[in-house]
């Protein structure tokens, strides 16, 4: 007999610290904590469990090739025999590693090729196919680093620049074997300056010197040895040698060493494992990610990442100040903020002073005796004052903003720090010299204080400089360049210069930048239309007692076709003393770029010696942008950050000691707007030191806006309310609107505010007649009737006052003048063109000065608090300062905006108009006046024709056009203000809101109520019918509540006819809506419910079988909690039962029904407020109510327009009050 037995191989793993499959002996494989930079073992065996040979194949996932390895890969064993397998973990970061070692099995070979019929063919064998697969899972911690760093984020002081700080850093060996380490580094230097560029961001990895001088980071044994569980002190040398912030990131590279120092042989795959977790944690150092911005916590053992790696962080300045803000005492002509910051070249010195010093300045602070010729100027002008004018005094505030105390110096140019012998011969001193000597000396124009001071980081302090015009010496122009020393920083000169004018002499001042003489427009879009071209206004001022007239001369830019790109629409005008001129400037580009043009003010003036001209050279820049890059656009670019260069601070920080009031924000920027546009802000107005006064009572502060504003006359811009009062301790709170009903404009002007303390008026008490003269005297009525002859001494207009208004202008050459006892000036009639002001082009078209300029009478309010004063005292603008007033005070708010096209804006500017306030009907907007319908329009032809004569008929026409006109304006401003209304408002928020249609339906098929509760019915339908009672009690069973009428009589109706019976079918067909959706409500929150039920049971299950033991604790207890509230609910009934405890419970339950009184009282009102507002709504949704309500609206309406047309009204008038006496009383 031939007998056999066949087998297929078969492989078992042994030595698994858990099997889950006994069968195959499979299961998992856990490590020891092994650190990052050393590697650990583990074996397992395979072992052949048949009697034929087999081939096993151990297969680790690609991911885990750079952290786990395997010895042997591959085998062949014989039946019954084993092959041990190594596993090598070398972790590369901390963290838990999980992977899977996967155990192929196949036989030695596959199948014999086909048998062919040509013996020579062999043809070829097919591989053999895997038969089983063993699957074990690994699993390794990797624990800290084997080296770790204490601090992990070493962080410097902010250090003066080329100085050393030294700190220490502990290493520590958390390994059970001696370990040789050696330190590399990454840097990387960030620039916080302005006009500083970054270093390179590319990171090279470089080892830790140990020495020398031009090293920023040194460590005194950057290598080393460290015991087992010991370590090691470094000392770390940080020492900038420039300005800004550094950075290192240290990492550290360990090899495993024995007792006598040497390195540990280690196999090749520990050393290969090793040498690529260490690649890659320098490559993850170099291009990965950012490890300068790691946090403490990264760099501990709680983070997997960044292991073996320790932060240095430091940074050095030079000691700095900055120019924080700027101020003049008193409202003097042309000294708002921003022209002063302008005048001081305040935007180039703040940039200088935030650029660290470069080598050369170190090394010219350095030198013993320096040329200080060298060092930079700044000029900086005060504006001209006339002869005998008070000081013009200019408070600048300056802060340190670096982390380095700084301090200053002022010094003027006669000063030296060594005092010369007395035999020691300076020479001869230059005329320069002579003249500098002399203002210093004699004329005393300049004084400045503190001369010094020392700044903390943060602090600030003021620096006031002043300016005395008492001299026409050097012909009236003072100049002194004063040094500012920054101690171990800048050092610069500000050249001051005033200049002091003679009583008739003008003095004409453009706004242009003193360093780079350009006098620069704002951007306007690349695209603008010309006829959307937007008007620039530039005001020059005249600072003298006397008159000019100006001519101005430009260079003209023209396009590709011939059109012209610059226009100056008056360049020629008249300049009232102490008044202002507007430059109307249009400027069109044609590509986003820069344009410049010479431009020439000439002005002339008479003087004893006979007519002056003075001609001012400047430069005028424009640029183009291009809408479609935000980076470009000066209303969505990024802001300069504050306290850096930028001049637009939006609040006061400077306190001037004359000024008893402040604005909340000195800018309110509306950005770009349409046209038509109304767009609102805030501003506040708080006297902090009504608070501060000595006196029993704090002084009451009012305030007026300047009414007479050119663009607030215009209805352009618009402030509410326009005067009013400040209390103790209180705010005013105005709101700036922009009405966008003109033409496309930018705007970037200065609004006033006068604020003024109140006067206070005691009531005395009146005494009571004591002759029977006096009781005879006539009814109060008649008693204090007005005289109409006499006049008030508030209004009467004395020497002082006119002389002071006559000589005071306001910008735009608004002229003050004094209140009448009625309206201060009388409004223009309807329909009339608003008066045009005096130096536009079309009333000045000669040149000569307007012989009667209109006067404001708002700014005739705010001079006449200021009584018979001088009039360098109670002029607003001219010249003249209020800091004898310590009263009152002028306050500035500036305002900037755009406004384009609606086309424009949507098309350019992508802008949404649909987030505007447009009120409707559309605002009418009026045409310049001083220009075409194309402003770069070429035209040659001038019409020179007067005016023709119109006749008798036109003239009736023209009348009937005014007419209606008025009509239509005033009908519009009746209904208008009838439904601004807060009254009419809140009837119309009454009236009902139609509801909301859904756009989309539900198909999804549902279940009928009867399938849904077919279940619930079984146990009481017979032969399909069904007693009402047993109807009702399956409504209880699923959980209907009789929430509503309609559910609540169904209830009770079932109730009451229990015994009926009707069919099943018929039933639930007839029921009705409302109760229909509330059995729906019902059955829903059934399912709902045992969703959750079965949910909770499916948690538990899965709890229970996934940790038991983790159940068994919590049921634990959650035992330990009931008992716990059973035994607080035992120890409270017990308490309850006590006296005191039933006296307790007994006024707990007496406040309770107090309180649950009150509430109900509380939902009564609230229901009664609820049925009116729901009869109102019936009400007003009543056709016929409406159509009263319309029609007397309607009636009334037409009848005013009746009355106005026969003459028996007169809108413009208000009504006559009469007085009927009652029946009875003597006449």
């Amino acid at each position: 007999f031939l007998w056999g037995a066949g087998q297929i191989p078969r492989a078992m793993m042994v030595g698994c610290d858990e099997v889950t499959n006994p069968e195959t002996g499979a299961g998992s494989v856990t490590f020891q904590p092994t650190c990052v930079g050393l590697a650990s073992r583990r074996t397992f065996s395979v072992h052949n469990a048949s009697r034929v040979p087999l081939v096993f194949d151990a297969v680790l996932p690609n991911r885990a090739t750079q952290t786990f390895s395997l010895k042997p890969k591959t085998g062949v064993l014989r039946g019954n025999e084993s092959q041990n397998v190594t596993v090598t973990f070398a972790p590369g970061a901390r963290g838990l590693k999980k992977t899977k070692c996967v155990v192929a099995v196949r036989p030695l070979a596959g199948p014999p090729p086909q048998q062919r019929r040509d013996a020579r063919q062999l043809g070829n064998a097919e591989p053999a196919k895997i038969l089983q697969k063993v699957v074990c899972r690994l699993t390794a911690p990797a624990s800290s680093g084997v080296i770790s760093f204490d601090p992990p984020v070493l962080e410097y002081p902010t250090m003066l620049v080329n100085t050393s700080s030294q700190k220490a850093l502990i290493i520590i060996n958390s390994s059970d074997c001696a370990i040789k380490y050696s330190l590399d580094y990454v840097s990387r230097k960030r620039a916080f300056a302005v006009g500083e560029e970054p270093e390179a961001t590319i990171r090279q990895l470089r080892k830790v010197p140990s020495e020398g001088k031009s090293e920023r980071i040194l460590i005194d044994e950057p290598e080393g040895l460290i015991a087992a569980r010991q370590r090691k002190r470094v000392k770390v040398t940080f020492h900038p040698d420039a300005a800004g912030e550094f950075e290192f990131a240290c990492a550290c590279k360990v090899h495993a060493v024995d007792e006598d120092g040497n390195e540990i042989a280690l196999d090749p795959e520990q050393a290969s494992l090793l040498t690529l977790g260490e690649e890659a944690r320098d490559v993850e150092l170099v291009r990965g990610r950012d490890p300068f911005s790691a946090t403490v916590a990264e760099l501990s053992k709680k983070s997997p990442s960044l292991p073996l790696t320790c932060v240095v962080k430091g940074s050095a300045s030079f000691p700095t100040i900055i120019v924080r803000d700027i101020r003049v005492e008193g409202a003097k002509l042309g000294c708002s903020t921003s022209a002063m910051w302008q005048h001081f070249s305040l935007s180039a010195l703040n940039k200088t002073l935030l650029t660290p010093l470069t080598s050369k300045e170190v090394k010219f602070n350095q030198e013993s005796s320096p040329d200080l010729q060298l060092l930079p100027r700044y000029p900086c002008k005060f504006v001209p004052e006339p002869l005998g004018n008070p000081p013009q005094v200019v408070l600048i505030q300056i802060e340190n903003p670096g982390l380095l105390p700084a301090s200053f110096s002022v010094h003027l140019p006669n000063e030296r720090d060594i005092e010369l012998e007395p035999w020691a011969d300076e020479g001869e001193p230059s005329p320069e010299v002579v003249m500098v000597n002399k203002i210093i000396d004699e004329l005393k124009c300049f004084d400045i204080s503190p001369r010094q001071a020392s700044l903390e980081p943060g602090g600030s302090t003021t620096l006031r400089i002043a300016y005395v015009p008492s001299s026409r010496e050097f012909d009236g122009k003072h100049t002194l360049p004063i040094l500012l020393k920054i101690g171990q920083g800048k050092q610069m000169w500000l050249d001051l210069e005033g200049r002091t004018l003679a009583p008739r002499e003008p003095y004409l001042v453009v706004p242009k930048d003193p360093m780079t003489n350009k006098l620069p427009l704002h951007p306007v879009a690349v695209g603008t239309r010309p006829e959307h071209a937007p008007l620039q206004i530039l005001e020059c001022v005249n600072c003298g007692n006397s008159p000019l007239e100006y001519e101005v001369e430009y260079a003209s830019l023209r396009g590709d076709e011939g059109i012209d790109l610059l226009r100056v629409e008056n360049d020629k005008g008249h300049v009232p003393p102490f008044g202002s001129a507007d430059l109307r400037v249009r400027f069109l580009p044609l590509q986003a770029s820069s344009y410049e043009a010479p431009l020439s003010i000439k002005y002339k003036y008479t003087t004893k010696g006979g007519m002056r001209e003075v001609q001012l050279d400047t430069i005028l820049t424009c640029s183009g942008y291009d809408p479609r890059d935000e980076t470009q656009d000066p209303h969505k670019g990024a802001k300069v950050p504050e306290g850096s260069t930028s001049i637009n601070y939006d609040y006061q920080i400077v306190e001037a000691p004359s000024q008893p009031a402040v604005l909340s924000r000195e800018c309110v920027d509306f950005g770009r707007n349409t046209q038509r546009a109304h767009v609102y802000r805030m501003v506040t107005i708080r006297a902090p030191k009504a608070l501060e006064a000595t006196t029993e009572k704090p002084p009451i502060y009012e305030y007026q806006w300047e009414a007479a504003h050119e663009l607030v006359e215009k209805g352009i811009l618009d402030v509410y309310p326009l005067s009013g009062k400040i209390f103790p301790g209180g705010v005013a709170v105005c709101r700036v609107a922009l009405k966008a009903d003109c033409e496309p404009q930018i705007l970037d002007t200065q609004l006033m505010v006068l604020v003024k303390e109140a006067v206070r008026i005691e009531k005395r008490p009146r005494s009571r007649p004591s002759s029977p003269i006096m009781e005879e005297r006539p009814s109060t009525a008649t008693m204090h009737t007005k005289d109409p002859s006499h006049q008030s001494i508030i209004l009467k207009c004395t020497t002082a006052r006119e002389r002071s208004l006559t000589q005071s202008t306001l910008p735009g050459n608004r002229l003050p003048m004094m209140p009448t006892s009625g309206t201060a000036v009388a409004p223009p009639p309807l329909g009339a063109p608003p008066p045009e002001p005096p130096n536009s082009a079309s009333s000045n078209t000669s040149g000569r000065p307007p012989s009667a300029p209109p006067r404001s009478a708002s700014t005739a309010a705010m001079m006449s608090t200021f009584g018979d004063k001088a009039p360098e005292q109670a002029s607003i603008l001219g010249g003249g300062s209020i800091v004898g007033c310590a009263a009152s005070c002028f306050l500035r708010l500036r305002i900037r905006g755009e406004v384009v096209g609606e086309q424009q804006h949507m098309d350019l500017h992508n802008g949404d108009v649909d987030n505007l306030y447009i009120p409707r009907p559309l605002a009418y907007i009026p045409a310049a006046s001083t220009v075409e319908e194309d402003p770069f329009a070429s035209s040659d032809s001038s019409s020179d024709e007067e005016d023709e004569e119109l006749t008798a008929e036109e003239l009736a026409d023209e009348r009937e056009k005014v007419k209606r006109e008025v009509l239509r304006r005033t009908m519009g401003d009746i209904v208008r203000s009838t439904l601004d209304l807060p009254e009419v408002r809140s009837v119309f928020r009454m009236l009902p809101e139609k509801p909301n249609v859904p756009y989309y339906v539900e198909i999804r098929p549902h279940d009928t109520i009867l399938e849904r509760m077919a279940d619930d019915l079984q146990p009481y339908v017979r032969d399909g019918s069904i007693s009402l009672g047993d109807a009702r009690q399956a409504f209880l069973d699923i959980g209907l509540k009789a929430t509503i009428v309609e559910s609540k009589d169904f209830m009770k109706m079932l109730k009451e006819n229990s015994t009926d019976v009707t069919n099943v079918e018929d039933f639930f067909n007839g029921l009705s809506d409302q109760v229909s959706h509330a059995v729906v409500r019902a059955l829903d929150d059934r399912d709902y419910a045992e969703k959750v039920r079965v949910r909770d049971e499916r948690r538990e299950a899965r709890m229970k079988r996934v940790a038991p033991a983790e159940w068994k604790a919590a049921s634990m207890l959650a035992n330990a909690y009931r008992g716990k509230r059973a035994r607080e609910w035992a120890a409270y009934r017990k308490w309850s039962l006590s006296h005191e405890g039933a006296l307790m419970i007994k006024y707990a339950i007496i406040l309770q029904q107090k309180y649950r009184c009150y509430q109900a009282r509380k939902l009564l009102k609230r229901k009664a407020a609820e049925r009116l507002h729901r009869v109102s709504h019936r009400l007003l949704g009543d056709a016929n109510f409406q159509k009263m309500v319309f029609g007397a609206v309607e009636g009334t309406l037409l009848n005013l327009v009746q009355e106005a047309l026969h003459h028996e009204f007169d809108l413009t008038a208000p009504p006559i009050q009469r007085c009927m006496p009652a029946e009875g009383s003597e006449e």
